[in-house]
């Protein structure tokens, strides 16, 4: 139960940060989110 709770609020604080922070659109998110996966394949010396 306490694990539940505690769970819970870290959620709430997550939700609560998101809420605050900039709009980011999904064309941008893509955009980190390939060049995310580029940079991690790069640091394990794979092709990006």
């Amino acid at each position: 139960m306490e694990t539940q709770e505690l769970e819970n609020a870290a959620l709430r604080a997550l939700f609560s940060r998101r809420r605050e922070g900039a709009f980011v659109d999904a064309e941008a998110m893509d955009t980190r989110l390939q060049a995310m996966i580029a940079d991690k394949r790069r640091a394990h010396g794979l092709p990006s």
